[in-house]
């Protein structure tokens, strides 16, 4: 696994996650103030949490590293998911959150959509990577 999350793509890693931690983190004010505290708390968890994980990402540290490339790993689901959700109509509970938030559902969910499409792709470059070192090893 170590040769597969090369330096560029562990980068590449931490830096989506950074942009879940702003993501995360940008929700908390309107959370706190239109859905209740305890949603705050949730994202701003959320943002702690992927901050520990990109950090732990860019040193190599091999339980971030196996985390995130599971995470990832999950994506392409996510992208089908999220396209169902775009064809065939949000949840009506997602949108209500999503409107309290701040954002039209639509944008939520299309935002929603390109991340998991990144993530889509950088699992795809992980596999790559591990699938080339797995065949040179023996």
């Amino acid at each position: 696994m170590r040769k597969a999350l090369h330096r560029p793509l562990r980068l590449a890693i931490a830096s989506l996650l950074g942009l879940g931690v702003v993501l995360a983190w940008s929700s908390v004010p309107a959370a706190v103030a239109r859905i209740g505290r305890w949603q705050g708390v949730v994202f701003l968890v959320v943002g702690v949490g992927l901050t520990v994980l990109a950090i732990g990402v860019v040193r190599g540290v091999r339980w971030a590293s196996v985390i995130a490339v599971v995470g990832l790993a999950g994506q392409p689901l996510a992208v089908a998911g999220t396209l169902w959700e775009l064809a065939y109509g949000i949840d009506a509970g997602k949108a209500r959150e999503l409107r309290l938030l701040g954002f039209e559902p639509t944008v939520g969910v299309t935002v929603n959509l390109a991340y998991s499409v990144v993530a889509s792709a950088l699992f795809g470059w992980f596999a790559l990577r591990w699938w080339r070192a797995r065949r040179t090893v023996g």
